[in-house]
């Protein structure tokens, strides 16, 4: 399996590399008080990602390229 990993990161529109907005699933205690995240998140090249310099929103696969990911 192909780990996704932030350095390999770059807006496909803009080529921005420092900050990104990515979907994660994790799993929550949730109470009337909200959730807590509990244990480790996930996130992989189908996860929703926005770059934060222009905005430009896809899957997390679109903002690596393919030479930068290592197994």
């Amino acid at each position: 399996m192909t780990r996704l990993r932030f350095q390999h990161l770059a807006c496909p529109q803009c080529g921005h590399r420092r900050d990104f907005h990515i979907d994660v699933t994790a799993t929550a205690y949730v109470d009337a008080s909200g959730p807590t995240v509990e244990g480790d998140y996930y996130w992989d090249g189908n996860s929703c990602c926005t770059c934060l310099g222009c905005g430009f929103e896809s899957c997390a696969g679109d903002f690596v390229k393919a030479d930068e990911v290592q197994s």
